[in-house]
Parts: structure tokens; C-alpha cells; sequence
């Protein structure tokens, strides 16, 4: 059984609930409304008000299996068999997605994978944290029931007016449209908010769409990032100062953008009419309703499944507690990205701060940055045992935006230092989904297999390729902490060819040169990484 079997028919369950569950509410309004329509008088048409409630409950079963296997649910298995029943009477699309759903319930090797996909070991959260969920989720079912209420409203106001309309199919597609904006929107905001207090950034991820700039120019990517539904903006401070002020209008900038987008919509249906926008008018209502419902919610401190609101991250900000320290601490781990700072020196309160919790949501990452900086730090027993806690779980490769960044540093780690071969080609196959990783890092994690395997001929190209990309990158601590790697990989296919002395001591002219040429730039102003070494001093 392959492994994108589950995560393909997640998600047309997904597409397949959001279509059933808007486009028949739609079509039964319409056919209510339309002039000599009783649906009493004749059979057929009693028949057909029945395949629309059937259309809408198979929309729902389907949404609750999707919810239940991306939530990992232990009943996300009886309720695939639940939509899968619904499924099999809707000739020919449905009955494929039925049997499909069937086989994998039934099947002994897929149901073993579909099981080990809902299975957990991960601690149980408090009885308290499992309160805040709950409010999150309740805010979050009302934000959804507010809209799919407001939205039939705006559509009758606009028809009331003489507004062409939508019809059913493209209802549905702009609605999801409407969607994907609104989230762009937010993102962008919080994108826009931190240029302006100094963050430089490296990723906004929008629905299915990753922009994301890496030091080889912008990168492009159509993928499933944390659901379909998902959005993350990362950007990473340029100094070591004013880390907090930064961070909180850099948050602050996304309730801010969705209430713009969310005003600047509102507007355009109110001047739709006049304007003669056509059916755009109540695309625009669709938006405005999302995007001021979205912006309210956002600003109200919630934990909701997977992270917290803006409004959440505000409060923790302002009071310093111990969820704000961790935000602040992955903000100054971007550090490394922007200047001179190695992982190695990261301050160990920032560890601290990212891996005290185990029940933290981005616990995951933060036992990442820790293996990073004892690997850096060229701590491989301590590294290691940080990257086994940081990959202990699947599920950090289910919603971790940063998913197959992990899953590649794993495969290296499996290959260079354990010699498992096997475990590195398995992570390595993981689906590349969320924030890319380096090209000569995913060249560099490959190398690293092939010489694992004593396939030095195919190590040797991967290497030079990485170290070919990587002399053209800024230099920057995180680049420095990648060379190290590198040298570390090359070094250990030289010392199994024989070559090692040769490539030693190119690397040393390299390195001469290197200096050389930084000393002629040094000025009497105190250098990035002194600034910075004073900077490590105070709790972020």
C-alpha cells in the first residue's frame, strides 16, 4: 500500500464535504423560490428534496471522517466506513471513493497503516488545556455556523437589490475562493506588518500555496500545508534588539489585514449595484463576511487545535509567560538566518524555553532547534537524543509546517551517524509537503545516504552540487553551521577513498582566502556577532 493513499482520500473527503454540504442548501433555496415550485405535488420533485438531504448528509459524514483523520481520532476509522456506505449509491465518482474507503477499513495491510496513522503516543494534555481546546473549537464551530448564516443573508439582500447571481457550482467555487483569499490576506498582513518592524522574510504558506525565498531565489510550491485549509507566515529578525515590539506588530498584522481585506470587500458589494459588478458582487459579500468574522475571532485568546490565535499570542507576549518566552525564543533562532550568529551560541535559555513543555504545540520543532545547536555544537549524543524526542511521533510529520525539514534531518542523521541505511531512505521518501528545505541540504542529506550505502561514485556529484550551491549563499550563521556539516560528509567520503589530505588542504586555502578577504572589511565598529554575544544575555 503506498503511503499517499491516506492523505488522497483525506482530502477529497474534504473537497467532497464542502461541496455537498454548500451546493445542496443552495439548490433547495433556489428551488423553493422558484414561481409554481411545490415540492408536495409531485413525486419527483419530493424525490429530488430527498437526494439533496442525501448529497448533504454524505457531505457531512465525509467532513467527519476527514476531521477525524487529520485529528488522528481513534473513531476516524468507523466513520471512513460511515462516508464510504454513504459513498457507494453515488454512481460512478462516489462508488470509487466508497470501495476505496472500504478497502482501506478492511484490508489487512491498509487498515495495519490507517490504524498506526491514528495511533498516539504522545502525552496526554491536562484536564485544563483540554477546556481551552474545547473554547477554541466551540469559537471556532460558531465563527463557521456565523458565516454559512450571514452568507445566504448577504446573497438574498444583494438578489433584493436586482444583483445577477451566482449559480450553484460557481457559489461553491467562489466560497472556496473567498477562503483561500481571506487567508492570503491575514498572511499578508502579517507579512506587510513585519517588513515594516524589520523581519526579513523566508515563508508564507496559504491553503495549498508555499512561497517561500531561499537563498537560491523564490521558490513556488502547490502543496497540502498543514490541511487545506492552513495558513503560516515565518520571518526572521535582521538584529538582536526589539525583539518583543517586533514580534507583537508583527502578529498584530494579521487581524489587522483580514479586517482591511474584510472592509475593503464590504465596500465593493455595497458599491457593486452602482458599479455594475455583476455576479462579483456577491463574491465580494462572501468575502467580507469571512474575513470580518475572521479578524474579530483572531483578535479573542483562544487555543484552538494546532497553535493559538493572534489575539492568544498578543496576551502571551504582554504577559511574559512562559508560551510568549518560547515564541520570542523561535523568533530569535531566526537570527542565525539574517547574521553571523551560530546555532552553537544560541543562548541555552532559548532551548530552554522551546523544550520545557512536551505538551506545547510546536514541541516538535523546538527539540529540532535544540539537536541543531548541539549538532553544531558537535554534541552528537546530545543531539541525537533531541532528535529522537523531536521525531518519537508521526504526528510531528502530520501538521508541522517545518514537517519535511524534520523529516530530512532525520534521514542524515540516520545515515551519517547511526549507518541505518534503511530508516534514512524511509524518511526520506516522506511526501514534501510545507517549508522547503535547502537544495544543498536535501543534496547534502542524499550524499550522506550514497555513502552510507558505498555508492561513492553517486556521493561524490551530490557533494560537489551542495557545495557548489552553498558557495553562493550569504554568509550567515546558519550557512556557516551548514559548511561544517558539509565538511563533515566530505570529509568522511575522503577518509573512505583516500583522499582526504588532498581535499584538506584545499579546504584550508579556501579558508585562508576566506579570511582574507573578510579582514579587509573589518571597520573599528564592533562586529554583528559582537552585538549579538551581548545581546545573549537577557531572557528573550
Amino acid at each position: 500500500m503506498k503511503k499517499w493513499s491516506i492523505p488522497v482520500i483525506r482530502n477529497l473527503l474534504w473537497a467532497e464535504g464542502a461541496l455537498f454540504c454548500l451546493a445542496p442548501p443552495q439548490v433547495a433555496y433556489q428551488l423553493l423560490h422558484r414561481p409554481g415550485f411545490d415540492p408536495s405535488s409531485s413525486p419527483l420533485q419530493v424525490a429530488i428534496f430527498v437526494g439533496l438531504t442525501y448529497f448533504f448528509i454524505t457531505g457531512i459524514a465525509g467532513l467527519m471522517a476527514a476531521y477525524g483523520m487529520e485529528q488522528n481520532r481513534p473513531w476516524a476509522v468507523k466513520a471512513l466506513q460511515g462516508a464510504s456506505i454513504f459513498n457507494l449509491l453515488l454512481v460512478p465518482f462516489g462508488t470509487i471513493l466508497g470501495g476505496f474507503g472500504f478497502w482501506l477499513t478492511y484490508d489487512p495491510a491498509a487498515r495495519a497503516m490507517l490504524v498506526y496513522e491514528m495511533a498516539t503516543d504522545e502525552p496526554k494534555p491536562s484536564t485544563a488545556t483540554k477546556s481551552r481546546v474545547r473554547l477554541g473549537r466551540f469559537v471556532v464551530g460558531i465563527q463557521i455556523l456565523a458565516s454559512l448564516i450571514l452568507i445566504p443573508l448577504v446573497a438574498n439582500y444583494l438578489k433584493a437589490l436586482g444583483t445577477p447571481m451566482l449559480d450553484y457550482v460557481s457559489f461553491v467555487a467562489c466560497f472556496l475562493l473567498a477562503v483561500l483569499v481571506g487567508i492570503l490576506c491575514h498572511e499578508l498582513g502579517h507579512v506587510l506588518a513585519g517588513k515594516m518592524s524589520g523581519l526579513r522574510f523566508q515563508t508564507l504558506a496559504a491553503g495549498p500555496l508555499v512561497v517561500s525565498k531561499m537563498s537560491d531565489g523564490w521558490r513556488f510550491q502547490w502543496v497540502n500545508s498543514r490541511g487545506l485549509w492552513n495558513g503560516i507566515t515565518v520571518m526572521s529578525p535582521t538584529g538582536p534588539t526589539k525583539l518583543r515590539s517586533n514580534a507583537v506588530f508583527f502578529v498584530l498584522g494579521g487581524p489587522i489585514g483580514s479586517l482591511l481585506c474584510g472592509s475593503g470587500a464590504l465596500a465593493l458589494m455595497l458599491a457593486g449595484p452602482g458599479l455594475h459588478l455583476g455576479e462579483a458582487t456577491e463574491f465580494f459579500g462572501m468575502l467580507a463576511v469571512i474575513e470580518l468574522l475572521n479578524g474579530v475571532s483572531n483578535l479573542v485568546p483562544l487555543q484552538v487545535p494546532g497553535g493559538f490565535t493572534d489575539g492568544a499570542r498578543l496576551l502571551q507576549l504582554f504577559r511574559k509567560d512562559a508560551e510568549g518566552k518560547r515564541f520570542l525564543a523561535e523568533l530569535a533562532f531566526g537570527l542565525s538566518d539574517t547574521t553571523t550568529l551560530r546555532p552553537k551560541d544560541w543562548h541555552p535559555q532559548w532551548i530552554r524555553a522551546v523544550t520545557e513543555d512536551p505538551l506545547a504545540p510546536g514541541f516538535s520543532r523546538g527539540c529540532y532547534h535544540a539537536y541543531v545547536h548541539y549538532l553544531d555544537s558537535g554534541n552528537i549524543d546530545e543531539a541525537s537524543i533531541w532528535l529522537a524526542r523531536c521525531m518519537d511521533s508521526h504526528r510531528a510529520l502530520k501538521r508541522d509546517p517545518y514537517r519535511w525539514i524534520l523529516a530530512i534531518e532525520n534521514a542524515f542523521f540516520e545515515a551519517r551517524h547511526l549507518k541505518n541505511v534503511e530508516a534514512a531512505k524511509e524518511w526520506l521518501d516522506v511526501p514534501r509537503a510545507g517549508i522547503p528545505a535547502e537544495r544543498f541540504t536535501e543534496l547534502r542529506v542524499r550524499a550522506a545516504i550514497h555513502i552510507a550505502e558505498g555508492e561513492r561514485d553517486l556521493a561524490r556529484p551530490a557533494l560537489e552540487a551542495a557545495v557548489r550551491l552553498h558557495a553562493e549563499c550569504v554568509e550567515t550563521g546558519r550557512q556557516q553551521f551548514e559548511r561544517a556539516v558539509l565538511r563533515d560528509v566530505q570529509d568522511w567520503l575522503d577518509e573512505l577513498t583516500g583522499a582526504g589530505s588532498l581535499s584538506r588542504l584545499a579546504q584550508a586555502v579556501r579558508e585562508r582566502d576566506s579570511l582574507i578577504e573578510a579582514a579587509k572589511t573589518l571597520d573599528a565598529k564592533p562586529s554583528p556577532v559582537q552585538r549579538i554575544q551581548a545581546f545573549l544575555r537577557p531572557q528573550p
